[in-house]
């Protein structure tokens, strides 16, 4: 069975070797019973100091990282790398921790997040970084169409593994990334929505099956307009491997919710004024803020902010803020597009690909779902923002979540 969680591989090409100037990943490891983890010569160190804190430091100079986007259950961990992008200037950051229970199972999950951290003159910017990279689920007794041949106890294990590679440096010194996957079944053919397909696997056999579809490669970006990495083409499907709860889907249409986290201090400072957070505090009995992000650029010319307002994380008569933000994608020059900024009323956001009916197929690669509030219904993205498309299906929002 595949063993790793994260493994950072240097392999800068020639044309990023320039004298003193390249990025660089450093590994960081712990000396002795030291909480902390540092490079071998010591200059940097990482470290919690609380649950929500994390410390760097670089020759006799820290900063601290507070406030740590953790939602309930979640734990973090110092990452066990640092990409020094200059001296004393480093995209670090920790590895968020999920491991819980699940029907039939037990499942394991772990985040990337990475800050900007500048720590000569104390300045921190993001995450500006946040992908998945382990994924582990188990599960047993769910004997769901698997022959009646088969193991009675009907165990399988769905396994996501990634690393992350330095391609080269550019757009000032942000050096573009490489996302491989290896996505790992036991046995082949199994599968968490339906059961175990037999139609390509021996009925029986204990074998390990790689998921072609789950194990594949993409580029990471910097993007000077957002501020943070973007990637080159949409992630697929893999939920499999990396939600806890599936969401109920059909035949040929993927379905999937907009992952949303706890929003940072700094991104609070960016994207809510003083003025609108005093007023939810007053409206509000616990003012929530969750951000997440629609990948979008390739189609509409965007990179999408989704940031979501809500009163302890209920959106009691699916009256939750959902508030866009778009930033104009000038990783290509062709593609630069003006910014734009949309508030709609609901409970949560999903984006569909090539949806199929009931789902209007007018936007096939961009098409944002709300699927209950007052603002429900189907939207297109576009360089110009949402554009409403149709009504969301009465017989289809059984399936999502009211609140």
């Amino acid at each position: 069975m595949l063993k790793s969680l994260l493994t950072f591989t240097v392999s800068l090409l020639a044309a990023a070797q320039m004298a003193g100037a390249a990025p660089r990943m450093l590994p960081l490891a712990a000396e002795g019973n030291e909480a902390r983890l540092c490079t071998a010569d010591r200059s940097y160190c990482s470290g919690l100091i609380a649950p929500d804190v994390l410390e760097l430091s670089y020759s006799g100079q820290s900063v601290r990282i507070t406030g740590l986007p953790l939602r309930p259950g979640e734990t973090a961990e110092a990452d066990a790398s640092i990409l020094e992008l200059s001296p004393g200037h480093v995209l670090a950051g920790v590895i968020i921790a999920q491991d819980e229970g699940m029907d039939y199972g037990r499942f394991r999950r772990r985040d990337l997040l990475l800050w900007d951290v500048n720590l000569t003159d104390g300045t921190i910017v993001g995450p500006v970084f946040d992908f998945p990279v382990h994924g582990l689920v188990n599960t047993e007794f769910d004997c769901r169409n698997w022959p009646a041949e088969g193991r009675p106890e009907c165990r399988t294990e769905y396994e996501f593994n990634t690393r992350f590679d330095l391609a080269r440096a550019e757009t000032g010194g942000y050096p573009v990334l490489t996302y491989s996957t290896a996505a790992v079944m036991t046995p082949a053919g199994a599968s968490r929505e339906y059961g175990w397909s037999t139609s390509d696997v021996l009925i029986g056999a204990d074998v390990m099956g790689m998921d072609q579809a789950c194990t594949f490669r993409r580029s990471l970006v910097w993007n000077p307009l957002s501020g943070r990495y973007v990637i080159d083409a949409p992630m697929p499907d893999c939920d499999q491997y990396l939600e806890r709860h599936l969401l109920p889907r059909r035949g040929g249409t993927e379905v999937r919710e907009v992952w949303m986290r706890p929003a940072t201090e700094g991104e609070l400072r960016r994207y809510i004024s003083p003025e609108t957070q005093a007023r939810n505090a007053a409206a509000l009995k616990a003012p929530r803020y969750e951000l997440g992000w629609i990948y979008n650029e390739m189609f509409s010319g965007n990179d999408i902010v989704l940031l979501r307002v809500s009163d302890g994380g209920r959106c009691e008569g699916a009256d939750c803020d959902l508030h866009f933000f778009a930033t104009g994608n000038c990783v290509d020059a062709s593609l630069c597009t003006t910014r734009w900024l949309e508030s709609r009323r609901g409970n949560r956001v999903y984006t569909t690909h090539l949806p199929e009916a009931p789902l209007s197929t007018a936007c096939p690669q961009s098409q944002v779902l709300i699927p209950v509030g007052q603002d429900q219904g189907q939207y297109c993205l576009t360089n110009k923002g949402l554009q409403h498309d149709a009504a969301f299906p009465a017989d289809f929002v059984q399936r999502f979540p009211k609140e």
